[in-house]
């Protein structure tokens, strides 16, 4: 008879993934490590915004891009020490997060700011149109 040892924390993280379909986040993509950073979004009347925690993550590590309406937040949590770790709960590596913006932001004029371990982007709203009367002219 043979036991298979599994890795409970492995199975819950593979139960979780694949339990939490989303449409407006995408599933943290994991290269190398198990760091997926936490992510509040905010949403006010003329703005909204992504708080996302990064202890231990330096400012030069992380990058904030936008494209064709999606917000890619990527970077690397490193660790000083590899070898002597008789016991580690502290997750490091690479991660990349993915945000589908809706229409209403303008992603033009998207802006970030990276303080004590917390990276807040701003996603300014487009102004709502406006009707505008048109004049008609008599030929």
């Amino acid at each position: 008879m043979k036991f298979f040892v599994t890795d409970p924390f492995k199975e819950f993280d593979k139960l979780f993934f694949d339990l939490s379909g989303s449409t407006d986040v995408e599933r943290p993509i994991l290269s190398g490590g198990c760091f997926v950073p936490k992510t509040d979004i905010i949403e006010h009347d003329e703005m909204a915004q992504l708080v996302v925690e990064l202890p231990g993550v330096r400012m030069e590590d992380v990058s904030v891009n936008v494209e064709d309406g999606v917000l890619t937040i990527a970077g690397e949590r490193k660790t000083k020490h590899d070898k002597g770790y008789r016991r580690r709960e502290s997750c490091t590596g690479k991660f990349e997060r993915r945000f589908s913006l809706p229409d209403t932001i303008d992603t033009d004029k998207v802006g970030a700011e990276f303080k004590m371990g917390l990276l807040t982007v701003s996603l300014p709203k487009k102004p709502k149109a406006q009707p505008k009367k048109i004049d008609v002219s008599v030929s």
